[in-house]
């Protein structure tokens, strides 16, 4: 009954996720600081 699991196709799947994750982050990040910046600037 023990199922045989694909380990490195779901450490593929798992790092996906986790590098999308942190992709995703570091670009709001990046447009958030970009906007603050954008609003120095015009005072």
């Amino acid at each position: 009954m023990h199922q045989y699991v694909n380990w490195p196709d779901v450490v593929f799947q798992l790092g996906w996720l986790i590098f999308l994750c942190a992709a995703g982050f570091a670009i709001y990040k990046i447009l958030k600081i970009r906007k603050m910046k954008n609003q120095h600037l015009k005072k």
